[in-house]
C-alpha cells in the first residue's frame, strides 16, 4: 500500500512539474463541402447559387471547399491541407484558391510540386524518352502548405473539378 502512495504522490508531483503550456496545443478541424452552382429565378431576377452536389452529370463542375478551423488554444504552424482530386474528375487549371504554398501530385500523393515542375517520362515511338509537363487533368492532389494558422483562426481553400 504504502508503494501504491508512493506512486500516486510522485505522479501528482510530475504532473504538478509539466508546465501549463506543455498541455496547450493546436487543433486543425476540417470539413469538407462539394457544391455546383445553379441559376435560380428569384423576385424575377437570373440569381446563381451553390447548393450541395448530391447528383453530378459528365460536364458538371463540381467546387470543394474545406474549411479549417483551429479549435486549439495555440498556432499550428506547418498544416498541411491534403485532397484527393476525385476519380471521373479533372482538376480544372488555376480554379484553387491560393493559401500558403500550393503544389499539386500526378502520383497519388507521393510527392507535391508546383505545376511547372510537374514532369513524367515517356518514350516515344522510336525509342527515345523524353520529359512531358502533366496537364491539369492528370493531377491526382492538390495540396496546400500554410505557414500558420493562429489559435481560433478560421479559413477556407477550394478547387474546381470538371466530371468527366
Amino acid at each position: 500500500m504504502n508503494r501504491m502512495k508512493s506512486r500516486v504522490a510522485l505522479l501528482l508531483a510530475l504532473i504538478l512539474l509539466v508546465p501549463l503550456a506543455a498541455w496547450a496545443a493546436p487543433n486543425i478541424k476540417l470539413t469538407l463541402a462539394v457544391e455546383k452552382e445553379v441559376t435560380v429565378e428569384e423576385n424575377g431576377q437570373q440569381v446563381v447559387k451553390r447548393i450541395e452536389a448530391t447528383e453530378v452529370t459528365p460536364g458538371e463542375t463540381l467546387i470543394y471547399t474545406i474549411k479549417f478551423d483551429n479549435q486549439g488554444d495555440e498556432k499550428a504552424t506547418n498544416v498541411a491541407i491534403v485532397d484527393p482530386i476525385p476519380t471521373g474528375a479533372g482538376y480544372v487549371a488555376g480554379s484553387a484558391t491560393a493559401a500558403g504554398e500550393l503544389t499539386f501530385s500526378i502520383d497519388n500523393g507521393q510527392s507535391y510540386k508546383r505545376p511547372s515542375l510537374l514532369t513524367y517520362e515517356v518514350t516515344n515511338t522510336i525509342g527515345v524518352k523524353e520529359q512531358k509537363i502533366a496537364t491539369p487533368e492528370e493531377y491526382t492532389h492538390i495540396r496546400w502548405l500554410i505557414p500558420e494558422i493562429a489559435a481560433g483562426e478560421k479559413g477556407a481553400v477550394s478547387f474546381r473539378v470538371l466530371m468527366k
